[in-house]
This record gives structure tokens, sequence and C-alpha cells, in this order.
């Protein structure tokens, strides 16, 4: 295209081309006549065009231009994580785990895909400063934060996820966002969540906070054994006998010391008595900056209802509603340059909601796996038959997880990052399960992967990450024990943390270990695929005769990746287009024989001639018919046998306008090793006896 063998407008980029105006589709004989449709996905061609003009086609640069925003994405997917947890520890793994993840790595090394990795890097710095816009006050992060989202969507169609990423947090978040407390300024008060162990200025109090005039602190008595009051109304303390309602009554031996130092996030532990940093804050701990100190809990049993959730949640319309309504107006733009793309490879969620639930309902448990296990998910697409047995094993997989992270189902960053990872899968469900699905979403499943694998006994007491503690009565017996644990004759949360630390030994295999030992393996997998369809043209050229053969037809191929590539990589070699058409392009066994002068017979006892990701590219029709005809300016080939389902095709008959013995048409296959010139014959030949092994 940028060298002016294919038009199109530079503005709209690479991915605004019509189906129907590109060769490499249109010289597919099986192409549907309603197909059509574009992508709007001016950012990453503007970045691909970028590195053109200065490197030619030197491909180094773009894979170091990959690799450089992958490591971007990690990053600004640790500030994210970080942000909403209050912790380094899990953020900081999971970023690990999410540089590392051996599913990324056709993401990041192939050239064309680098519009998932642009889409991620901008929805992260969009939801990045989206969470601070709303912490910190400043309207102008929310401005930047739109902008983000219109350069992710301008990357690729997956970020419309983002609206829905900002309800879900300002839902879940609500109390951090909400107006319950009073603002932080000298002399207004502060806010400390002893139940998540986490500290917040007071215009971000979290649920069961209270903010207090900072004038009203008191002082603890510091006699041993004495329990004490503290009286929020009067700011004295008192004997706990004297309490009175919103007062919080503690055993004076668990008054520890506050660091004082300007700034600094400080912990204090009910349970130890002492002072932490506050990445090492226990659940059940007192975690506020120290220049906020005096700041308590009234009535420790209390928490934000959900009555007020929701109140909260809708007086903050704006912060929800202004990205919902920025994504309609961008939808309505794309729609006005380019009607939706219509084929069995993408299904439009909007028009055509039915086929799209169909499709990802089933395939959803599947990204469960992948994301749990080593299970690549194209392993579905290649092998259809396999869906019901991988989907029911996803469930299996969701209902343990969820089971696992019961016990901590205080940590709302971790049950935030499981529903966006889920729902963050949607959009690209549109089309058959693979690697490429994974890339952002698992920013936030490997979060959940990270918490589950810090839950191990040794890390989790190195790392201060202690188990959600139950919530004290708010004036407990003086000899009532201040444990962490599940409360009592809580089955499933006792059940929940065995569960846990299982998963934690399991996925610190699986999720770290396994995928460093991946990553020397599957580039030796997946370099040799990505090449096939450069080679399938090298090794043909010497086959065919440029000044002679106007005409090239491929009976077969070793991979359906050489669907609609040869076309472009043949004119990349020589220099000029030829009429090119593949009869069939799939990891299948091919029987070919002539009918007469004109005619080739085509069949197939395998699946994946016309069913295969790539061919439904440009296909609409789910089922065929047998007598169906399509009609090109070489030939024309009509259905003579298809499957049992009538999804794909077994035997195709191909009509030639001109003889096959013509010396304008040279006719090629694959024999399982080569790629050979094939001469008619009335018998039935098996064109290639072996086959790819990692090939569909």
């Amino acid at each position: 295209m940028l060298e002016g063998a294919t038009p199109y407008n530079p503005w709209l980029g690479f991915w605004g081309i019509p189906v129907e105006d590109y060769q490499g589709f249109t010289q597919l004989w099986w192409m549907s006549v309603e197909g059509g449709g574009a992508f709007l996905r001016p950012i990453a061609s503007w970045t691909l065009t970028a590195l053109y003009r200065v490197f030619g086609r030197n491909a180094v640069p773009f894979h170091i231009t990959s690799t450089l925003i992958h490591a971007l994405t990690a990053f600004t997917a640790f500030l994210v994580l970080r942000r909403l947890s209050q912790r380094d520890a899990p953020a900081l793994l999971a970023a690990l785990l999410f540089l590392i993840c051996e599913d990324h790595g056709m993401t990041v090394a192939w050239i064309a895909t680098i519009t998932d990795l642009l889409c991620a890097l901008f929805l992260n710095l969009a939801f990045l400063s989206h969470i601070k816009s709303r912490e910190e006050r400043k309207p102008w992060l929310f401005g930047l934060s739109l902008l983000l989202f219109l350069a992710a969507f301008a990357s690729k169609e997956t970020a419309a996820i983002y609206p829905v990423i900002v309800v879900v947090y300002e839902f879940f978040f609500a109390g951090r966002l909400g107006d319950l407390a009073i603002p932080r300024e000298r002399g207004k008060g502060s806010v400390t969540n002893a139940r998540a162990g986490s500290a917040a200025p007071a215009d971000s109090a979290e649920s069961g906070d209270l903010a207090i005039p900072s004038e009203h602190v008191g002082a603890f008595p510091s006699e041993r054994g004495r329990w004490s009051t503290f009286n929020a109304r009067a700011g004295s303390a008192a004997p706990a006998d004297s309490a009175e309602s919103g007062d919080l009554a503690i055993p004076s031996e668990h008054v520890g010391a506050f660091p004082s130092e300007r700034g600094r996030w400080s912990t204090f532990n009910a349970r130890a008595g002492s002072a932490d940093p506050a990445d090492s804050a226990e659940s059940g701990d007192l975690a506020f900056p120290s220049e906020h100190v005096g700041a308590f809990l009234h009535e420790r049993g209390r928490g934000v209802t959900f009555q007020e959730r929701v109140r909260l949640f809708l007086r903050g319309w704006w912060a929800w509603g202004i990205p919902l309504a920025v994504f309609a107006a961008y939808m309505a733009f794309y729609r006005a340059l380019f009607p939706p793309v219509t084929s069995l490879m993408y299904v439009d969620p909007f028009s055509q909601p039915a086929r799209y639930l169909a499709r990802a309902l089933p395939n959803l448990p599947v990204m469960f796996v992948a994301l749990l296990t080593q299970f690549l998910p194209s392993i579905v697409m290649m092998m259809p038959g396999s869906l019901p047995f991988v989907a029911a094993f996803g469930v299996i997989l969701v209902i343990l997880l969820i089971w696992a992270i019961l016990p901590y189902r205080g940590e709302r960053t971790v049950w935030f990052a499981l529903a966006i990872f889920t729902l963050s899968l949607l959009p690209g469900l549109a089309t058959d399960p693979g690697e490429r699905l994974l890339y952002f979403p698992s920013i936030y499943g490997l979060f959940v992967v990270s918490w589950l694998i810090l839950r191990m006994p040794r890390l989790r007491s190195r790392l201060s990450l202690g188990d959600a503690a139950p919530r004290p009565k708010a004036h407990p017996e003086p000899s009532a024990p201040l444990e962490p644990g599940p409360a009592p004759g809580v089955w499933f949360s006792q059940r929940g943390r065995l569960l846990s630390r299982i998963w934690a030994w399991y996925l610190l295999v699986s999720a770290l270990i396994l995928p460093l030992a991946l990553l020397f393996i599957y580039p030796f997998m997946w370099i040799p695929s990505l090449g096939w369809p450069e080679d399938t043209v090298t090794e043909s050229l010497p086959l065919i005769q440029a000044d002679i053969h106007q005409h090239v037809v491929y009976l077969n191929t070793n991979s359906s990746y050489n669907t609609f590539y040869l076309p472009d990589i043949y004119r990349y070699h020589r220099g000029e287009y030829v009429d090119l058409r593949i009869l069939s392009s799939f990891n299948g066994r091919v029987s070919v024989r002539s009918e007469g002068e004109n005619t080739i017979l085509l069949r197939t006892e395998d699946v994946g001639w016309l069913s295969n990701m790539f061919a439904r590219l440009v296909r609409s029709e789910l089922k065929f018919t047998v007598g169906d005809v399509y009609t090109t300016g070489l030939f024309t080939a009509a259905i003579v046998e298809v499957t049992p389902d009538r999804e794909d095709v077994r035997e195709v008959r191909f009509a030639f306008t001109i003889p096959l013995d013509d010396p304008a048409l040279v006719i090629i296959y694959y024999d399982g090793e080569d790629y050979l010139r094939w001469t008619p014959s009335a018998e039935w030949q098996l064109l290639n006896t072996t086959l790819e092994p990692f090939s569909f």
C-alpha cells in the first residue's frame, strides 16, 4: 500500500480499505457478494507508516517498536493496578507476569498486531488518568482520559470496553469517590479504612470509613491492660464503660506509635500494636497518612450499604455518563464512514446479537482456561470439536477460582479485576478465540493470579499480606481476641483459604515458572508458521514464468495462513500483481482429478477447507448447499458435496474458461514437503500425504 500497489486513504489507514476492494480478498473464489465493511484504525496505520518512511523494508525497527510498546503497557498496567489496590507487591507481580506471558508471543511478534499493543497502552493511560482525576479532583485529567480513550479506539475496536470499565470502577469504588467523607483540608478531617487496611484522603472514603474534624482528635490511655474509648464527639478518652454511641474501644496494650514524617503513609496494627508502611498493611489495620492522624472508625461494623453505593454512583453520573456519550458519538462517526464488517469471522454484536452470544458464551470459559493454564485458545479454533470439553473445564475452573477468592471478598480490587477480565473479553469474542484476545484482559486476570500466588504462607508473611480479618463488635469484651480468620462457622471461607493456597502453588508454577521456560520454546514454534505464506511464494517462484504465466492457481497449500496473503507477497518479490487463485488453503489432505479439458475436481475428507478462520473472513452465509455456484473471471466453482452440518465443503468442481494445458495457466500443488507443478490426470491423486504438525 505504501508503495502504491493498492490505493488507500492515508488518513483512514490500511485497515480502512473495504473488504470488497482488497485484491487479496476479491481473488478468493468463495467470497460472498454480501461481504464488506472496513475497520477504522488510523493510529496503528500512522505508526507503521512513520516506521516505514524512516526505516523502509527493514523489519527490525518494527519489532523493536512493538517490544517497547509491550514494555510500556506492562509498566502502565503496574501503575493502574497499584493505584487501585494500594499495594505494590500484587501489582508488580501482575505486571511481570503480563510482560513474560507466553500467550503474548504472537501479539508482540506479529507486526500487524500492533493494533492490540497500542489499544492496551492507551486504555491503561486513559483509565489511570480517570482514576487520578476522580481521586485528586482534577478536571483536566478527566478530559485527558477521554482523549486517550479515543486514541485507543482509533487503534482497535476492542477499546469499546473502556466505558464499561469506568462504569464498574465508579460502582465498585463509589465509597472512595463519594461524598460520605469530609474534605481533607486541615481542620476538616481525614479518613482511615480499618476494614481493607488501606488509607486514603477524606475525599476517597471507603466503606466503613469515618471523617472527623482533626481538632477533636483525642489521646489513648497507655495503661497496659485497660480498655479505652475514643469519643469522636468530645475528643476525649474515657474508660470503656462510659463509651457512647460512635466511640471506638480498643485495648490500650495494642496502641502503637504513628510515624510523624509528613506525607508518609502509616499503618496502625490493632492486633500487633505496631506501625508499618501502608504497603504492608494487613486487613483490619488502621492505615492513613500521618499528616491526617485523627480519623477513626465509628460504629466499626457499619459499611457503605448497597443503597448508599447506588446513590453515590448515580450522583456521580457524569464520570461514567460522559465516556458512554463519547463512545456513542464515536460509534456514530465510525458507522457513517464504514458499514460494519459482515462475515463469519467477525460478528457485529449490535446488528447480530443472537449470533454474537452464541459465539461468545461458550468461548468465554475457554479464555479462563487459557488464563489459568498453559492451554492455547487457538487450539479450539483449529479443532472446533474440542470446544465443549474445554468450555466445560473452564466452567469448573471459574467455580474453583471464585471459591478460592471468596475469603477475600473485602478486597474490592480483586473482584474488580475479575469482573474487568471477564468483561474485557467480550468485544474480542466477536471473532474466534485466540491468544490475541487475551492481551488487554490479561492485565486484570493476572492481578487475580498474582493475588493468589501471594497467598502462599511464606510470601504472605514476608510481604505482610494478611488474610481479611472479621469485623469485631464495636465494644468487644476485654478477653475477646483480635485474631485474623474467617467468621465462625463460615464453611466456604475456611475451605476457600485452603483452596487459595493450593491455587498459589499451582499458579506459581503455571503462571511464572513455566512461562519463563516457554519463552525459549514458543518462538521456534510460531516463527515457522508465521513464515509459511512467504515460504509458499518463494518456493513457487521457480515454477512461475512471469512473462508467460498470466494465471497462477494453487490447488492446495500447507496452512490457512496462506489464504489471502499470497498475491501481496508475490507482488513484493516480483514487483507486479498476477491473477493468483487459491482453490483450497488449509492443513488438510486434498485429492484432485481432471474432468475434461478445462475442469478440475477437488475433494477432501478433512474439515477446515472453507470453515477455517481466514476462509470465513469473506463469507457471510453460514451454510453451504449442493449446487451453489461462485463465478470468477477465470473459472466457475460449483459445490458438489458438503459436510453433514453444511458448514464446510467436501468436493468442488472448477470449470475454467481456458483449457487446463493453456500456456498462460500454471497449476501448483503442495505434496507435503515441496510445491510442484501439477499435470492434469483423470485419476484421483492425493496431493499431500502428510500434514503440518502446527498448522490448521
